[in-house]
């Protein structure tokens, strides 16, 4: 299992939206709402859980420590 954080998961997102040729298509594509991603990709939200989904991950709780 690899682990990655908030920034790594937001360049992900960032790089599905390059491939899609844009955000709009991304959010077109994944039916994802276009403000909501870009509210997410500008750093003004947190990214739900239908976009770590689109960009192909899948969130997990990891306890830390002992």
């Amino acid at each position: 299992m690899n682990i990655i954080n908030e920034s790594e998961l937001l360049e992900a997102i960032r790089y599905e939206c390059f491939k899609a040729k844009g955000q709009k298509n991304f959010a077109k594509l994944k039916t994802l709402s276009e403000s909501a991603l870009s509210q997410v990709l500008n750093s003004k939200r947190k990214p739900t859980d239908a976009m770590v989904k689109a960009a192909g991950y899948e969130l997990r709780y990891v306890k830390v420590g002992s």
